[in-house]
């Protein structure tokens, strides 16, 4: 479409219009921005066309082309008219499900981290055992496979096993005595105590008899030093090898990273804000490829593009729609955990969102329990009821969150196993995540709550400026409706903030006396509040009313004499009692 015209009233209305959207060329501020749109859909209707003719063919001469590419050279050979000139497309195409995987051992997205030669050297080595440990979703399996991919056919057949897998558990348990070639466990914390102590020694035997047999093991972290402490002397007989998240971001992410430079390379694609997606990723390479993946998605792409697309934006869509699919994924189970100590308790919840908060993915209780002891002996003693309530783990109808949480009740630690809980974790508040279980939160006091009558919101101004100096040096939070935002739904959001309201500033005068919704539903809770101790009310004279006569709140001190209204006084008197009341804050 070069100039503008009703073409959709013609035969071409059915057509997808180039450039993008049907904007006619000579409307675009920039000719060049134009002409290369009008380029990019001829080379995507080239794309499906020559695809399409090669799918409907038995394939190239001597077999079929490999599942998820084609090579895109000889769709321009066969299509193409002679002497245009274009950029060269990419030798092969990639579908993005082989790209960025989601689940599974990635290979085009595979990064190799300092330690990886190191690895393969160790496992090269006879009578040694390997532990390889780190959080959920930095790639240990990843590693430990593509390691035993590069050390070679001396290691003979590797068998993996997982302690999380009921079918591989009778092979683990009978390792000591039928233990041939080299084989990997993994997800080691999950085996029972006595079983760790018995692999324990039979890695002793290994080592001492420089057995060609050798044992890895793959588990969070701390495995390795688990391993010293049920054995002192087992330390000089493993190598251990530590994939860190916190480490992960001392070296500026560079293993992310790389993994988004590989999956730009095999797409053909540039992702403009790298560095979100990095933080959004927080270490994990899963996390990454699930970002990656989405942001593809939105931006329509599902293989190697024929020339070089820029992706720009939307990391926070991208994080949105990762979150509604693993509310659904996850909820109903969080659900579960959550109520585990009852319909009115809250430690289970504050569990779920400590847990978030460790880059390893590994709560150890001891540690909580005595972080806060003094400040929050509540909490204290909730976890001190949880490690009671089970001596043997999450079981019952607690056990289908083990698919995702496992609880080492022995050492007291809950592990986050699947990295994408643990991301979802890390985005949901405890009052979100009490949502989600039904149940209600008490909440702290800790605003200063402002009732007063939308008709004398000039005061409320006036108010909020001498606030504003300790407001803005966070002496203090100051909550009115003004904070309300468009769809918020309203009534509840002024329910919490009355909930936690540890100071209320009334700014009385007829109009708000004369309000139902302030004298029904605000009042009411600040009065019940002030009674238990829980809020501190100061009213504020703005104008003539009958405050006095008002046997509710004539109780407490205003701050200026009510035969003093503030709308009776010059500014600067008024003012001054505005002051006063700032002062309050500054020395409460």
């Amino acid at each position: 479409i070069t100039h503008p015209i009703t073409w959709q009233r013609t035969e071409l209305r059915d057509l997808t219009p180039l450039p993008s959207g049907g904007v006619p060329i000579s409307e675009w501020e920039s000719r060049d921005a134009a002409i290369a749109s009008v380029v990019e859909g001829v080379w995507l209707a080239i794309d499906e066309a020559t695809r399409n003719t090669w799918e409907a063919r038995s394939g190239p001469p001597g077999g079929a082309y490999p599942a998820g590419r084609v090579m895109i050279a000889e769709w321009v050979r066969e299509s193409g008219a002679p002497g245009v000139d274009r950029p060269a497309p990419p030798a092969e195409v990639f579908g993005l499900n082989d790209v960025f995987k989601r689940s599974g051992v990635p290979s085009l997205t595979f990064v190799e981290p300092p330690e990886f030669f190191r690895l393969i050297m160790a496992l090269r080595t006879t009578g040694r055992g390997i532990v390889v440990e780190g959080p959920s979703g930095i790639g240990k399996t990843t590693l430990l496979k593509k390691a035993l991919e590069r050390a070679g056919p001396s290691l003979g057949q590797v068998q993996m096993l997982s302690a999380r897998k009921p079918a591989d558990r009778p092979a683990i348990e009978q390792l000591p005595e039928h233990h041939v070639g080299t084989v990997a466990v993994d997800d080691f914390h999950r085996l029972p105590a006595e079983l760790r102590e018995r692999l324990l020694d039979h890695l002793k035997v290994l080592a001492d008899e420089e057995s060609t047999a050798k044992l890895l093991v793959v588990g969070i972290p701390g495995t390795g030093a688990s391993l010293v402490d049920l054995g002192f002397d087992v330390a000089t007989r493993i190598d251990v090898f530590r994939l860190s998240a916190a480490g992960l971001r001392t070296d500026g992410n560079a293993l992310v990273l790389d993994v988004i430079g590989k999956g730009e390379q095999a797409l053909n694609l540039v992702f403009k804000d790298r560095a979100q997606i990095v933080r959004a990723a927080a270490g994990s390479l899963l996390t990454a490829q699930m970002l990656c993946w989405e942001l593809a998605v939105l931006h329509g792409v599902e293989r190697t593009q024929p020339f070089s697309v820029e992706i720009a934006g939307d990391v926070t869509r991208a994080e949105t729609r990762v979150m509604r699919d693993l509310a659904a994924k996850y909820d109903p189970e969080l659900a579960g955990f959550a109520a585990l100590d009852g319909p009115a308790e809250a430690t289970c919840i504050h569990l779920l969102t400590q847990l978030g908060r460790h880059d390893d993915g590994v709560l150890r209780l001891d540690d909580l329990r005595e972080d806060v002891r003094v400040d929050n002996p509540g909490f204290a003693a909730g976890i001190d009821a949880f490690i009671r309530s089970h001596p043997a783990g999450l079981t019952g109808s607690s056990a289908a969150i083990e698919k995702h949480l496992h609880y080492d009740p022995r050492a007291r630690m809950i592990i986050g196993e699947d990295p994408q809980l643990l991301f979802y974790l890390r985005r949901r508040s405890a009052e979100q995540l009490a949502e989600v279980a039904g149940k209600r939160l008490p909440r702290p006091r800790d605003q200063v709550f402002v009732s007063y009558s939308h008709r004398d919101g000039a005061w409320l101004e006036r108010l909020d400026t001498h606030l504003r100096p300790l407001i803005r040096d966070g002496m203090l939070d100051l909550w009115d409706d003004r904070r309300i935002q468009a769809g918020d739904r309203w009534l509840t959001e002024i329910t919490q903030a009355l909930e936690r309201a540890k100071i209320a500033i009334l700014l009385v005068s007829a109009n708000f006396l004369a309000s139902d919704f302030i004298n029904h539903k605000e009042v009411p809770k600040l009065l019940a509040a002030a009674d238990a101790g829980g809020c501190r009310i100061i009213p504020v004279i703005i104008g003539a009313c009958l405050f006095s006569e008002d046997k509710r709140l004539n109780m407490f001190q205003a701050a200026n004499p009510p035969d003093k209204p503030l709308d009776a006084l010059p500014k600067h008197a008024a003012d001054r009692y505005l002051v006063e009341v700032a002062r309050h804050f500054l020395h409460p």
